[in-house]
This record gives C-alpha cells, structure tokens and sequence, in this order.
C-alpha cells in the first residue's frame, strides 16, 4: 500500500493524508495523478494481502507510520484531518475461482475493521472511502445499460464486486462513501504489472505476434482509458467542494465490437494484426452502457485516440 500525503499550514485548506491500497493499473495511475496535484510526500509501506496471520502485526505498523505523518503535518493537535482511503487492491481477476475471490473480500473486510479502529482513536479525522468496483463484471452479459439497472453477475469476480460494494453500503463508521465501476479499463500501470487486452494487442502486432482473443469477432464491449478513470477518481479525492458521494459507472457508451477493436489497432500500427479468436459460452456475452448511466462530469476519450496514445507510449518504452 502507499500512504500519501501533504503539508498544508492553512487551516481553511488543511492537511490530507490518502491511504492507497493496491497500485496497479488503476491505483498506480491515481497515486501518480494524487502526487503530481497536491500530495507531495508518498510513502510505501509493504502489505501482504494474502497473508491473514500477519494482518494485526501489519496494521500496528501502518497505525505507528500514521502517528508519525500526524505529527510531521499538524501543527495544531486539536485541528482536523482529512483521511482519504482508496480500495483498488486484488490479484483476483475476471476468471478467478470463489476461493481466490473470498480471500480478496476477507481482506477487504479487515480493511474497513482497521478504520472503524482508527476513527476511535482519532476522533478528529474527516474520513472518505472511496471503493473501484468493476461496471465489466457486475454487468456481465447486460446491453443498454442504464441509471436504474441492477447488476446480475455471471461469475464470481462479479458477484464479489457486488459483495464489497454491499459491505461498503452498509458500514455506518464513514459517511462520505464513493463507489467507482469501470467498465473495460486499458492502459499501461506505472510498474511491471499484467496489462490487459488493448496493450497486449498493439504489443503483439507490432512485433508480428498472433493474439488470442476472448470471445467471437462480434463481441461487444466498453473501453475507457486508465488515464481517464484516474483522472475522475484523483478530482473527487482532491476536490472537497465539488465532492457528491454515491455510485459512478465510468464508461464510454461507445459499445466496440473485438473485431472494431483489432482494426483500429492495425491503423495505429499501421501493420496486420493477426488474432485468433477463442470462442467459449463463458466469455462472449456482450456489455454495453447508456451515455445516461454515467456522470455528469465524466469524461471518456473515444478509444481509438486511446489507442493511439497508447502505442505512442509504447514506442517510447521500447
């Protein structure tokens, strides 16, 4: 995890501390965004999720490099902090199995323990926690996607983002409570971490390599640029006054066929990409969005200017 934070001396702005779990694709994304608007001081502190033996030892040891950022940046011991903590943390992925899930969601329900903890002993934190859900596997097989339609997930990954999102509902300790749910996210992580399908795509073709598609060359789906999603996440996290807590499905409500997905590849390379399309019942249901489920303020770039950035990013790096 990352524990980020500022000094600030005035008190009408006040000093922030954000608490990151999970910094991949997505939240190596809004630490770098967090730090380049703001967050100046960014400190990594090694959590093994995965290991529930060393839960307690572990969050004794973020409480104690918690006191001591509070008292690098409070001047004033009874003034009030804001502390923001950001869930987008797991390995588990859309094919996980139930017991991979489960332990992801255990672990998630420490997460909030260890707050309801530290409200007690701080009293005067501002707290906000802010959850990235997944729109991709809790609308799983759904089209036209609207403001009043109820996820029916088709697999576990699904129904633990919906399980999570529950938890989060229900825990009285913070009142300010954010829920993001991204559909088909694409970018590259600030890190060696896995990347997904658009840069695997634009990878493989420019080095003449066969890529394996999920799904028929029909299949519909949503893509929204990493960037974007940070982008949006990282303003409700910094911006106080403009802050509106509740549920923000981020897409594109541009609905992409794979097939529209390799061609716009081969026109930002400029070559033939080759795929091979693995078509199974379990992973060619369609997933589409209404531009009216989404945000007012939300933003997302049409995907083939993605892409492009994308694959100039790429040429750089190699």
């Amino acid at each position: 995890m990352n524990i980020l934070y500022n000094i600030n001396p005035d008190k009408e702005i006040g000093s922030r501390i954000c608490f990151v779990f999970g910094a991949g694709l997505v939240g190596s994304s809004i630490i770098y965004y967090l730090h380049h608007n703001g967050y100046s001081y960014n400190v990594f502190y090694p959590f093994l999720w995965d290991r529930n033996e060393f839960y307690i030892q572990q969050f004794s040891g973020i409480k104690e490099r918690f006191k001591e950022i509070l008292k690098l940046i409070r001047a004033d011991e009874h003034a009030s902090i804001d502390l923001t903590l950001l869930w987008s943390a797991g390995r588990a992925g859309f094919f996980s199995s139930e017991k991979e899930l489960s332990a992801e969601t255990a672990a998630f329900e420490q997460i909030l323990n260890f707050v309801d903890q530290l409200s007690i002993e701080h009293r005067m934190i501002n707290l906000s926690f802010h959850l990235v859900s997944s729109a991709g596997g809790l609308f799983e097989g759904q089209t036209n996607v609207g403001m009043t339609t109820s996820p029916q997930p088709l697999r576990p990954y699904g129904w633990s983002k919906l399980k999570q999102e529950k938890l989060l509902a229900e825990w009285s300790t913070v009142a300010a409570k954010y829920c993001y749910r991204p559909s088909s996210i694409y970018g590259l992580p600030y890190g060696g971490q896995r990347i997904g399908l658009i840069p695997t795509l634009l990878q493989h073709g420019m080095q003449r390599q066969v890529v394996n598609f999920f799904g028929d060359m029909d299949t519909i789906r949503d893509y929204v640029a990493v960037e974007d999603v940070a982008r949006f996440i990282s303003s409700k996290i910094l911006n106080k006054a403009a802050r509106s807590d509740g549920i923000f499905t981020l897409a594109s409500a541009q609905p992409t066929t794979l097939y529209q997905l390799k061609k716009i590849a081969e026109r930002c390379i400029q070559r033939k990409v080759y795929a091979r399309f693995n078509i199974s019942p379990n992973n060619t249901a369609n997933n589409s969005f209404l531009a009216s489920a989404l945000p007012s303020d939300w933003q997302a770039m049409p995907v083939e200017i993605g892409c492009h950035k994308l694959y100039h990013n790429l040429l750089q790096r190699n």
